[in-house]
């Protein structure tokens, strides 16, 4: 595959029709930090992947969905007549093989143009998009043009593009930690998959061991059948069958999981991607939550002494600056005191308790003195002395009555006396708690708002949703990776049990062998098992030795590219051992603690080494594309890199910062070495020289060094 030509319009920093011309072999796009080389691979990524490396909605950057980055220019933002419109594109064309054509010939090779655009109005002091981005995919064969069906965009993709090496030929400096991850066998694995015909040599194998299997139950069907087997070699037969079944159905597990495996690892692969450009509504829902509940305590909190003060209001601040008339309401009371202790004065030296009202009430009644069980006749002298003992219960309680009264006045009266004098403290006190907390309310409904603002949306609905759709692929990733985990677990437990069935296997057949030599060796069965058995040993060498070599041809290559990158200065070399490392040349031990130049070196080295074997080997070339590959290297080596990376593709696209440091005759003498074919140099400028030092002044401008 070559990329041809990129035009980029109002996309970021780039204003107009900005377009670059590429061929094979080495092309550069230098610039300083915020020059736009970023932007320059975020229009590729955004055309093929619909993803954008921003910072934006987030504290450091990572791979968004496009949809929450803004992207276009902050000129428009800014200055664009509100009800104008305007449209951020960017056309891609590459010529890449047929993807309807089942032949890797290069004469298959089209031209494709990938073309995506979106348009944006001002409504206000916003930019909103009218429509959806909108891929489409166009390519020209035979003279004609044709539409790829949106269908088949993610299928032509896949084929252009192939996930198991995709993110070897998609470099972001800054990501190569996540992407380039050689310690887990199963990237390489996929890797070699995609790179080479090794598979075609497992297809053979299983083809050749099927064979083996047929003949023999066609050999022991025909001794059968002669009678020339005894009982204990009919047992071995048997037993072969029932193992070969068993080994039949661990391999069928084998592949059940290893299937499950893959699909489990692209599952996590697309969430993560899905996660990339959501787990910021994660972030922004927990402190909207946190931030609602706190609002929720406030606006409580000042409720409860909103209703606090109107009822002290009621009960006791009326009376604030009363203290001298209540002072002056104790001489009344001392004279009312006095009248009730005079009330209270009886001649009668029997308390009124005794006996209590209800006993005498009831002998006016029956007319029976019960004390002294006499007769008290009506109108008498003991008749009209009980009558008097009523009226002396009446009276008691009415001065009880008074009495409490009087006590309870003379209570509220001290404890009035005791209050007043804090109120207007009081209420100063209540004052501050309100206003304190009417600017906390205040400060968390602004935090609140903030976080539609960064979000760049007022609406909560857009915040439930991008939360939800997060939590749920959090917890499907969380699934994935325990799924993922027990697979390999079942996986391993499987490969354990047929590696012992067959051993168990080949033992049996060295005895059957042996009595099969015995046996009349005249069938035909006999000799084609003979050369079925050189197949399956010969098929089986040639996959070891295929595969060996292929390992073999990767290490060479990436410690080829190992050293070049680095000068000759590399302390150790590659290999390809469970997983991928740098070990010590003459003991082959780990080596560890290697500084970062050295680990960019080795990352790069093996993922060129993917692509640069793939066009030996499966006639599929692939550019490698990359930003900032040698941020972590010094000068010397981000110049033997430059020299010696452009010699592993047929082409590649480097977009750094590294270049703008160089003096012309470096820069010179490096597009010479390097046999550069196309040296672009962007450099953002004001739009207006005496406008603002600002963003919404800048545009990126391209100029073509070669």
């Amino acid at each position: 595959m070559i990329l041809r030509q990129v035009i980029i319009a109002n996309f970021f920093c780039y204003l107009d029709k900005n377009v670059f011309d590429f061929t094979e072999g080495l092309n550069i796009i230098s610039a300083k930090n915020g020059g736009g080389k970023s932007q320059f691979f975020n229009a590729i990524y955004w055309v093929f992947f619909d993803r954008i490396y921003s910072d934006e909605n987030s504290n450091k950057k990572k791979w968004q969905i496009a949809q929450n980055v803004r992207i276009y220019p902050d000129k428009f933002a800014h200055d664009l007549p509100i009800g104008d419109e305007f449209t951020t594109s960017v056309e891609i064309t590459l010529d890449a093989l047929d993807y309807q054509s089942h032949s890797s010939s290069t004469d298959d090779k089209v031209r494709y143009t990938f073309t995506k655009d979106i348009t944006f109005k001002k409504k206000g002091q916003i930019i909103v998009n009218n429509l959806p981005a909108d891929l489409r995919i166009e390519y020209t064969k035979d003279g004609e043009t044709h539409i790829v069906n949106r269908a088949q965009h993610e299928m032509l993709l896949d084929f252009i593009f192939p996930r198991s090496i995709r993110k070897f030929m998609w470099y972001q400096g800054e990501t190569m930690d996540l992407i380039y991850d050689f310690s887990n066998d199963s990237t390489l694995k996929h890797a070699i998959n995609e790179i080479s015909y090794f598979p075609k040599y497992d297809f053979m194998d299983k083809v050749v061991k099927a064979s083996e299997v047929s003949i023999n139950k066609k050999i022991e069907k025909e001794l059968n059948r002669q009678n020339k087997l005894t009982k204990e070699e009919n047992v071995i037969y048997a037993d072969i069958a029932a193992i070969e079944r068993t080994i039949e159905g661990l391999e069928s597990r084998v592949l059940l999981y290893t299937n499950d495996i893959q699909y489990y690892e692209d599952e996590i692969t697309k969430v993560e991607q899905k996660l990339e450009g959501l787990d910021h509504f994660m972030e922004y829902k927990m402190k909207l939550t946190k931030l609602e509940a706190d609002l929720t305590v406030v606006k409580s909190e000042i409720e409860n002494i909103d209703n606090n003060t109107k009822e002290r209001l009621i009960n006791k601040w009326m009376l604030n600056g009363c203290d001298k008339l209540i002072k002056a309401s104790e001489s009344k009371l001392n004279v009312l005191n006095s009248e009730i202790q005079e009330i209270n004065k009886t001649q009668n030296p029997v308390p009124t308790t005794l006996p209590g009202p209800e006993y005498v009430e009831r002998m006016l009644e029956d007319k029976v003195c019960y004390i002294c069980e006499r007769t008290v006749e009506e109108d008498s002298e003991p008749y009209f002395a009980l009558k008097r003992r009523m009226n002396d219960f009446e009276k008691s309680a009415q001065n009880k009555m008074l009495q409490d009264n009087y006590t309870e006045l003379n209570r509220y009266k001290r404890q009035l006396l005791k209050d007043l004098p804090s109120i207007n403290s009081e209420i100063v006190e209540n004052n501050k708690k309100i206003d304190s907390l009417i600017s906390k309310r205040n400060s968390l409904k602004k935090q609140i708002n903030n976080i539609f603002t960064e979000l760049g949306s007022d609406q909560r609905a857009d915040l439930e949703q991008g939360a939800n759709i997060a939590q749920n692929n959090t917890q499907k990733l969380k699934s994935h990776r325990a799924d993922l985990a027990t697979k390999h677990r079942y996986l391993n437990g499987v490969n354990s049990d047929l590696s012992s069935q067959r051993t168990l296997l080949n033992e049996k057949k060295a005895i059957r062998d042996t009595f099969v030599k015995k046996s009349d060796t005249s069938l035909i069965e006999s000799v084609a098992a003979n050369y079925i058995k050189m197949f399956v040993a010969g098929i089986n060498k040639l996959k070891t030795i295929a595969y060996t070599n292929l390992i073999n041809e990767l290490e060479a290559e990436s410690n080829r590219l190992y050293s070049l990158y680095l000068g000759g200065k590399q302390q150790g070399k590659i290999i390809f051992k469970d997983g991928v490392r740098i070990v010590d040349v003459a003991t082959e031990q780990p080596l560890v603690d290697l500084n970062t130049g050295e680990i960019v070196a080795e990352k790069l080295s093996v993922a060129n080494s993917f692509l640069s074997l793939s066009a030996k080997k499966m006639n599929r070339s692939y550019p490698l594309i990359a930003d900032a590959p040698s941020s972590d290297l010094d000068s010397d080596n981000t110049f033997n890199l430059t020299i010696n990376i452009g010699k592993s593709f047929d082409q590649i696209i480097i977009m750094s910062k590294d270049y703008s440091q160089f003096t012309d005759s470096q820069l010179n003498d490096l597009i010479e070495k390097a046999d550069i074919k196309n040296f672009y140099s962007i450099e953002n400028i004001l739009i207006d020289q005496n406008g603002p030092n600002s963003r919404t002044n800048k545009r990126s401008v391209t100029t073509k060094v070669k």
